[in-house]
């Protein structure tokens, strides 16, 4: 059992010892192996962690991150991507916002034919809390696009494994609840991802500068993985 959890110093993997029954851990940085061997790892984000931590400790990784995610930053390089975020001036805020959530999406939508489909897929928020309501009913979420640049970049950085599917019909009610987790894959594509769509949607990059590539599927996926680490391991990747 191994996973990956992010602090305000550094990127540790962890491992399950059967015999001391405690998890033993390893600061990744030591490791020479490429960042894709630690992509399917459930992701943990300790308390107090922000996203512009989050992209200090990936910056090492940067080339790695720009030949597997170049379709989820559609092109633009981690480099410039979080230049763009920590140079852009922050606009006054009006909202009241205590962290950046990154939450699972799910929406059923119905076809023409029996089977129905299920949407799944990352999504950033910000959100509100209300201290004077434990249960939480009273927190407030807010569009990604809403927050100036220091509010996205230093909140608190929560990853939220609650995953809550809608109808596209009845988006107000609560179809199913469950847990998903987040791989280091998932985490990563989902941050990235949204954090290209902020900049777009706060003009600090144009449309036209966006290659506009699709994700890839699963099995392009695993073979682009599987040429990754031939890349990284040996200079060589299978045609």
């Amino acid at each position: 059992m191994q996973k990956i959890t992010f602090n305000k110093k550094s990127i540790l993997i962890s491992f399950w010892d059967e015999s001391s029954e405690k998890w033993i851990d390893r600061n990744i940085t030591e490791s020479d192996l490429p960042i894709s061997w630690y992509l399917p790892y459930e992701v943990f984000v300790e308390p107090k962690v922000t996203i512009r931590d989050v992209l200090g400790l990936l910056e090492p990784y940067s080339d790695q991150l720009n030949f597997i995610f170049v379709n989820y930053m559609r092109g633009l390089l981690f480099s410039d991507l979080t230049q763009l975020l920590k140079s852009a001036k922050s606009e006054k805020s009006k909202l009241s916002i205590d962290a950046m959530c990154l939450i699972w999406v799910g929406e059923i939508k119905s076809t023409s034919g029996d089977e129905e489909v299920i949407d799944i897929y990352p999504t950033l928020m910000a959100l509100e809390i209300d201290e004077l309501d434990q249960d939480g009913e009273n927190d407030t979420f807010y569009s990604v696009f809403d927050v100036n640049t220091k509010q996205l970049l230093d909140s608190e950085f929560i990853v939220d494994d609650l995953l809550e599917l809608y109808r596209e019909e009845d988006p107000d009610e609560t179809e199913f609840s469950g847990i998903a987790g987040w791989s280091m894959f998932d985490f990563v594509r989902g941050l990235l991802g949204e954090l290209v769509m902020y900049a777009f949607a706060n003009r600090m990059i144009q449309l036209s500068e966006l290659s506009n590539l699709p994700p890839l599927t699963a099995d392009e996926l695993f073979k682009h993985m599987d040429n990754l680490d031939k890349f990284f391991k040996n200079g060589k990747s299978r045609d």
